[in-house]
Formats: C-alpha cells, structure tokens, sequence
C-alpha cells in the first residue's frame, strides 16, 4: 500500500511509518504468541497498537521479527520504549523506521 523512497518506507498517505521493534523468534507461531505476551506484561502500553511480524531468511534458518506500531513519531516511539524500559529493563526495544 505504500512506496519506498530513499530507504524509507512510505504509506499511503505520504508518512514515513514508524514502529518498535521488540524482539525475534525462529517460528511465526512464536512471534504471534511474544506478542500476546508482551502485549500482558506491558499492559496497557501497548493496547493501542497492532502485531506486525517480518520473515527474514538467514540461510541457515529463518527469523521472525516482531513490531508493534505504527507510530506518530521517533518521539513517540522512543517514549514508548521508554516507559516498557522502566518496568523491564532488559526487554528488547528500539524504534525503527520502515
């Protein structure tokens, strides 16, 4: 639905869409249930927000990385990250742009 432009994407609307990044898993099924975990542990941070899961094939094995967002802003987004950091500060999250 969108275009890509310079390395960014772009959705239809002409925004760049952002998102957090919160960890990866081996198995799509894995990635689905991370994110009904992270989505209780962090409650209600990440009410708001849908699931988003990337394919990526290594070679030797494939990986699922799992999203939430979009997001209105790097701002935003590292708030979010923020605020998840203070009640685990060892959960992976990082706002990226795609």
């Amino acid at each position: 639905d969108g275009v890509y432009y310079d390395d960014y994407y772009y959705n239809t609307a002409g925004q760049i869409d952002l998102h957090v990044w919160m960890g990866q898993t081996g198995q799509k099924e894995a990635s689905q249930s991370m994110f009904e975990d992270l989505k209780a542990k962090y409650a209600p941070l990440l009410d708001d927000y849908a699931l988003e899961m990337r394919h990526f094939d290594t070679g030797s094995n494939a990986i699922w990385r799992v999203y939430v967002g979009p997001l209105p802003s790097v701002q935003k987004a590292q708030e979010l990250c923020n605020r998840i950091k203070e009640r685990y500060s060892g959960q992976d999250c990082r706002p990226v742009i795609n």
